[in-house]
């Protein structure tokens, strides 16, 4: 469907956009001095609405044949045809009008002297109908630009959801077999310890999957805000997450290698044991 058509508000803003070109219509009209400025509007009005209408089958020319480089020719080629088509309809549309009302007795010699505005009625139709060519290649190139930004959103979304399916994936069981042995081996000798390190280790894996699930999410919405952040907001944001990971990160390494020194700490103890307890015998 035509995209002035399709919505109400953009078909209203066309037609109120067609009023000044029907005053400068009813002017080339008056401008031989065969009509008078009455006559003039009262043709221009109703010529003007109907060659609004005209002008929107340009949008389907447009659209079948786009502008490239390597057919301009056939592209202007169509356009001045059509241009003269829709032209000669304007002229035809306005000797009608003019007939109908010359029917009335005080408008007898209306259609005569139409004849006279012919021209000028022929070239502002040319020229109306070459500026909706325009204005319709304008409205496809924004159409086409929001299709492709909508496109490269959705990649975004699937590149974000494939992402967290590989982190669900990759999730290495030696770290969390790593972790659970580090968090027995605490358990023993600093409880309290153990306990930090699990509390480190369920807040590591909660906010792991938390960023990693939210990123899916803040994609599809990152291009209504994406204009209206400032660089500097969006980077210390950015700076903040790296921060926090990062010393979530070290906290967890630090309890490890905590746990991996209780342990060896630990290891010549017990192996140093029964010979003291030999010699007490």
């Amino acid at each position: 469907m035509h995209p002035i058509l399709a919505r109400r508000e953009r078909l209203l803003a066309y037609l109120l956009a067609w009023v000044p070109l029907a005053a400068i219509q009813a002017y080339l009209l008056a401008l031989p001095g065969s009509l008078s400025i009455g006559e003039a509007a009262a043709l221009a009005a109703p010529l003007s609405l109907v060659y609004a209408f005209l002008c929107l089958s340009s949008f389907y020319a447009c659209r079948s044949a786009p502008l490239t480089r390597s057919r301009t020719g056939s592209v202007l080629g169509v356009h001045v045809v059509g241009a003269l088509i829709a032209a000669s309809l304007l002229t035809l549309a306005g000797s009608t009008l003019a007939s109908l009302l010359g029917t009335f007795p005080e408008l007898s010699t209306l259609p005569e002297r139409f004849g006279r505005a012919v021209p000028p009625l022929f070239v502002l139709g040319v020229l109306l109908y070459l500026l909706a060519v325009t204005f319709h290649y304008i409205l496809l190139s924004l159409e086409s630009s929001q299709a492709a930004e909508r496109r490269a959103m959705e990649a975004r979304v699937l590149a974000r959801e494939a992402e967290l399916e590989a982190l669900k994936a990759q999730l290495n069981p030696h770290f969390l077999f790593n972790a659970l042995n580090s968090v027995s081996a605490l358990t023993t000798t600093a409880p309290a310890r153990a306990r930090e390190m699990c509390v480190l280790l369920s807040d590591f894996l909660r906010r792991s999957l938390r960023r990693a699930s939210g990123r899916s999410s803040r994609s599809a919405r990152s291009w209504r805000w994406r204009g209206s952040s400032s660089p500097s907001r969006r980077s210390a944001t950015a700076a903040a997450s790296r921060s926090r990971r990062r010393s979530t990160s070290r906290s967890f390494r630090r309890s490890s290698r905590r746990s991996s020194s209780s342990r060896s700490s630990r290891t010549p103890s017990a192996t140093a044991s029964p010979p003291s307890s030999r010699e007490e015998r």
